[in-house]
C-alpha cells in the first residue's frame, strides 16, 4: 500500500510542483519593489497584533475544508499563533490529541483556560520535538505568523514524528505578506521552497490553497467601505496551507 502511495504521489506531485513554482514567481513579480516606472509593493504598516488576527481567523475559516478523517488516530496539533481547533479534530473522530505550544521561540503566550481535559498539553521548540519518531499519525500546525521564520528548519522533526502514511495540514505567512510588511527585505521565504523542503523531509504535498484577505475578515476592522486599515490588506495574499503525506524513502 505504501508504494502505491508513494507512486501515486510521485505523479500528484508533478503539477504541484510546477504550481508552487509557478505560484513563487507570480509572487515575486507582483511585489518586485519596482514592478514598473513609478510603481512600488504597496507596504502594509498594520500593527502585528492585527496581522496576527486576520491570519488567525483565516486559518479557521480554511482549516475545515483540509482535515481527513480521524477516527482513532493520533493526532499533534501543533501552533505558533493563537489558533487553536481542538472541538474540530474531535469532531473529526481523533482518538488522542496533544496541543503543542511552539510559541516560546517567539515570546511568552497567554494561558489557554478553554482546553478540554481530553487535550494533553506540552510546550517546546520544534527544533527537536519533545516527542518519539513516529509517534503521531496526523499533524495540524498552525504556522502563519509574522514572526514564523523558523519554519523551514521544523520541517524534519515534522517527519520524524510521522508515521508512515500519515497526513499533515500545514499553515505558513504568505511570501507576499511578509514583503508587504518589510518591502526593503525582498522575499526572504517563497511558497516553492517550502513545496521543495516538505519534500525532502518527506512529506509530499498534496494541495497547495493560497487565501487572500477578503470580505470574510472585514469584521476585523472598521465597518466603513473605505477603511484605510482594511484597504492596506483587501486582497492581498495572507497565507499558504500544504496539505500533504508522509512517505518514508526506501
Amino acid at each position: 500500500m505504501q508504494n502505491f502511495l508513494r507512486k501515486f504521489m510521485q505523479v500528484v506531485a508533478r503539477p504541484l510542483e510546477k504550481l508552487g513554482k509557478s505560484s513563487s514567481s507570480a509572487g515575486e513579480g507582483k511585489s518586485s519593489p519596482s514592478s514598473g516606472p513609478g510603481e512600488r509593493t504597496a507596504e502594509v504598516t498594520l500593527p502585528e497584533v492585527r496581522i496576527r488576527r486576520v491570519l488567525e481567523l483565516l486559518e479557521t475559516q480554511t482549516v475545515p475544508g483540509l482535515l481527513p478523517n480521524l477516527s482513532g488516530k493520533k493526532v499533534l496539533h501543533a501552533t505558533a499563533s493563537g489558533t487553536r481547533q481542538w472541538d474540530l479534530l474531535q469532531q473529526k473522530g481523533a482518538k488522542l490529541i496533544v496541543d503543542f505550544d511552539v510559541n516560546p521561540l517567539f515570546g511568552p503566550q497567554a494561558t489557554v483556560s478553554s482546553r478540554p481535559p481530553s487535550v494533553q498539553a506540552t510546550r517546546g521548540s520544534f527544533t527537536a520535538a519533545p516527542f518519539l519518531d513516529d509517534t503521531f499519525e496526523f499533524l495540524l500546525l498552525f504556522g502563519a505568523t509574522p514572526r514564523a521564520d523558523h519554519l523551514l528548519n521544523w520541517m524534519p522533526e515534522m517527519a520524524r514524528i510521522l508515521r508512515e502514511g500519515s497526513r499533515a495540514v500545514i499553515s505558513v505567512i504568505h511570501p507576499y505578506l511578509t514583503h508587504q510588511i518589510n518591502p526593503r527585505g525582498g522575499f526572504p521565504q517563497e511558497i516553492g521552497k517550502y513545496f521543495t523542503e516538505l519534500r525532502r523531509a518527506g512529506i509530499y504535498v498534496e494541495d497547495i490553497r493560497e487565501m487572500k484577505a477578503d470580505e470574510s475578515v472585514r469584521s476585523l476592522f472598521g465597518p466603513a467601505k473605505d477603511d484605510k486599515d482594511f484597504a492596506q490588506i483587501k486582497g492581498s495574499p495572507m497565507l499558504v496551507f500544504f496539505k500533504g503525506v508522509r512517505l518514508k524513502r526506501r
